[in-house]
Parts: C-alpha cells; structure tokens; sequence
C-alpha cells in the first residue's frame, strides 16, 4: 500500500508524462506473462514509446491534473498506458503487430492522439496511418517533384539542342 506521498509523487509523474503525451494508449493486458511484458515494451522503447501499468485511480487524477478528459470509462481492472512522445501511428502499429504474434492479449481499450478520444476500434485504425518519417518523406516527394520535372524538361531541350547542332556538322561534312 502506498503511502499519500507516494501517490502524490506517482501521480505528479504521471501527470507530466500524460502532459507531454501526442498519444496514450489505454491496454488491458490480462493473461500476459513477464516475458511477453518485456517484449513489448523493448519494441515500444525502440520508437520511443513508454509502457507503464498504472493504479486506476492514480492515472485518473493525473489525466484530469493533464487536462486529458474522456479516458475515465478505460481504467478498469488491469491497466496499461502505451505513452508516446512523438510519432502517434507508431505506438499503434506495434499494438496491432503484438496482438496478431500473441492472440490480442493486449486489448486496446481507448486511446488519445491529438486532443481526440477513440474508441478501442478507432485505435487500431490508427496503426493503418502512415509513420511520421513516412509523411515527410511524401511531403519532401510532392515538393521535389515539380524540380524534378522541370530539369528533366531543360534536359531533353539541351539534348534536342546538340542534337540539331551534331546534325548540322555532319551535314556541312559531307557536304
């Protein structure tokens, strides 16, 4: 039993970690071993997403300290919060790749990205979006692009160019 210090504590740390939070994914994780507890949360640590399991009524303070509201109904009995700091899709995709190795031990409940509630469903939705890098990587082609075209274009006319003017010499040549 934790003493009223150390769920003030717990529950100042959560609120930072919540507060610094572009996505929170709200877990029941019944049935999971250790092992499995440690593989997920090394993949997870690799895009730099913390997995904390965490006391119902401490992470509900915390969010309403965050200004984070709508999770309420999500923290009931075993509880999980996959926290990311900076790419939303991520998080999920990892979720999902989890649940399909291990029989969905990891249920997705609700989750938060961007000042949105979803529902468990809608969650998974999330992990079909494409990854951060993915977007700027369109971004950067979509922007390239036009230039690409355009060198092309100035190419093929200095080609056509010294084409024309090869002729020619060889034309004065021979004649």
């Amino acid at each position: 039993m934790l003493t009223k210090k150390e769920k003030e504590k717990v529950i100042e740390e959560l609120n930072k970690e919540f507060s610094q939070a572009t996505g929170l994914y709200v877990t029941a994780y019944q049935g999971m071993t250790v092992e499995k507890f440690n593989d997920l949360r090394a993949k997870l640590r690799d895009v730099d997403v913390k997995y904390v399991v965490v006391k119902n009524t401490l992470a509900k303070r915390a969010l309403a300290q965050s200004g984070i509201e709508g999770l309420d109904g999500a923290f009931k009995g075993p509880v999980g919060v996959a926290i990311s700091k900076k790419d939303v899709a991520s998080a999920a995709k990892i979720i999902k790749n989890f649940n399909k190795d291990n029989d969905n031990l990891l249920a997705v409940r609700m989750a938060y990205a961007d000042k949105t509630v979803f529902s468990g469903s809608d969650a998974e939705r999330l992990a079909s979006l494409p990854s951060r890098e993915e977007l700027l990587s369109t971004l950067l082609s979509a922007f390239n692009a036009p230039a690409v075209k355009f060198a092309g274009t100035l190419n093929g006319i200095l080609t056509n160019f010294v084409r024309t003017v090869d002729a020619v010499r060889l034309k004065k040549e021979q004649g």
